[in-house]
């Protein structure tokens, strides 16, 4: 019975050692990359509508990764009807 214990003792440790990992991982990823990232212009040009948008997340809805492209029907439309096609990852390990 102590060695069910200790091994789910070591089990949680380990977890959560990995777990603290991963957010210093995500951490220092969006450090890195929000020196790349640039803000939109305040004014669009005229006659052009960006409808389409490709949207990638780390540890986001899809736990670990998802990709992500939505667009609009009408082309001249920010707004309206469109539709969104993605993928997502994640990792799931069952024990029993």
């Amino acid at each position: 019975m102590t060695d069910k214990k200790s091994a789910a003792h070591s089990f949680t440790l380990k977890f959560i050692k990995m777990k603290k990992q991963i957010i210093l991982l995500t951490t220092l990823i969006g450090i890195v990359s929000s020196n790349f990232v640039n803000a939109q212009t305040i004014e669009p040009q005229k006659n052009q509508v960006n409808n389409k948008t490709f949207i990638a997340e780390l540890g986001g809805a899809g736990i670990l990764f998802s990709a992500n492209f939505d667009s609009r029907f009408k082309a001249t439309e920010r707004l309206g009807w469109g539709y969104r096609v993605g993928l997502g990852f994640t990792n799931a390990n069952t024990r029993e």
